[in-house]
């Protein structure tokens, strides 16, 4: 990231909801990183606070955005990928689906994230002039529980929900990752349209055209 700043004076950094942390009501806006001490949970988190530090310590005409689960095809389900990604594997292929009580996501499909992040070279020129107010979330607008989450992708798949594998909360892992969208929606025009049912649809149906069902 050093170089890649150090060579462009203008550079979109990837951060991640993950800075936020635990926030006290839950929900994450771009004005807390600067307002009180966020506390990274885990080494991923830690990685993108730190990245986001070198881009205001460079000063330049930069621009953060910070992901909150974007889900859907062609993502290949991994250990490391969405857990969207992860349950439709595990549903598909009448696998345990591990579930940590007690955690809310809001989720964003490929589609909606990729056409608010297009709308940024059109509108970079009005953009806020300070650094530290050039960041941006962008996610969904419909926080669920995993545990329902995990509940309706077994339902979208048929398979049975005595699948899913209840376990306590994962203390590395936040409990709420519910963005502010005010900057999104007013700067980049940022739009849910694909309701997450129909996203989970749309996983499924490309994993199994991909062999990913296990069939």
């Amino acid at each position: 990231l050093r170089n890649v700043i150090s060579a462009f004076s203008n550079v979109v950094q990837f951060s991640s909801s993950e800075i936020y942390g635990d926030m006290p009501a839950g929900i994450c806006d771009e004005p807390l990183f600067d307002t009180i001490s966020l506390q990274p949970k885990n080494d991923y988190a830690l990685s993108k606070f730190v990245g986001e530090k070198m881009i205001l310590n460079d000063g330049g005409n930069h621009f953060r955005i910070r992901l909150f689960n974007c889900f859907g095809p062609p993502e290949w389900p991994n250990a490391y990928r969405s857990v969207i990604a992860q349950f439709c594997r595990a549903a598909l292929q009448r696998t345990k689906l591990t579930v940590f009580r007690g955690h809310r996501r809001d989720f964003v499909y490929i589609d909606d994230l990729v056409r608010t992040l297009a709308a940024i070279p059109e509108v970079w020129d009005d953009l806020p002039a300070e650094p530290r107010e050039r960041v941006c979330n962008i996610g969904g607008e419909r926080a669920v529980l995993i545990e329902k989450l995990a509940e309706m992708i077994c339902d979208l798949a048929g398979a049975p929900r005595s699948l899913i594998d209840l376990r306590d909360h994962e203390f590395t892992n936040v409990k709420d990752k519910i963005p502010d969208l005010t900057r999104a929606k007013t700067w980049l025009g940022h739009r849910n349209v694909i309701s997450l049912e129909d996203g989970i649809l749309r996983t499924l149906a490309w994993m199994k055209e991909n062999g990913i069902d296990g069939g």
